[in-house]
């Protein structure tokens, strides 16, 4: 197979809002200023499969993309962000928009409490 791509546009524009938390918001988009390809304030790897992308966007500027070729380094490809925010007693709505092209296997969104 030749070209194996994985295209995931996440724009997380993510109206991921709990009371009294309204920066949340702001913190979990792309529309940060950017010194590079990839998005600043995240983590992700490999970083050579993922990029900001200003052409295929869902409510923004920005939003990132993911795209893997067969042999790729890692056996999968993420981004993340980490935050320290206790929601205990309220209620965390967490959306997200992923656009996919010419997957095999699966893609996720997910939240993680620690």
């Amino acid at each position: 197979m030749t070209g194996l791509r994985l295209f995931a546009c996440v724009a997380l524009v993510l109206p991921c809002l709990a009371q009294n938390t309204p920066e949340l918001a702001r913190i979990l988009s792309f529309e940060a200023e950017h010194t590079g390809s990839f998005p600043a304030g995240w983590d992700g790897n490999p970083r050579d499969s993922i990029a900001l992308d200003d052409k295929v966007v869902h409510g923004g500027k920005w939003s990132v993309r993911i795209e893997r070729h067969e042999g790729a380094s890692a056996p999968f490809s993420g981004i993340l962000k980490g935050l320290r925010v206790d929601f205990t007693g309220q209620t965390l709505v967490w959306r997200g928009y992923l656009r996919t092209e010419g997957v095999t296997g699966f893609t996720q969104l997910t939240a993680r409490g620690a």
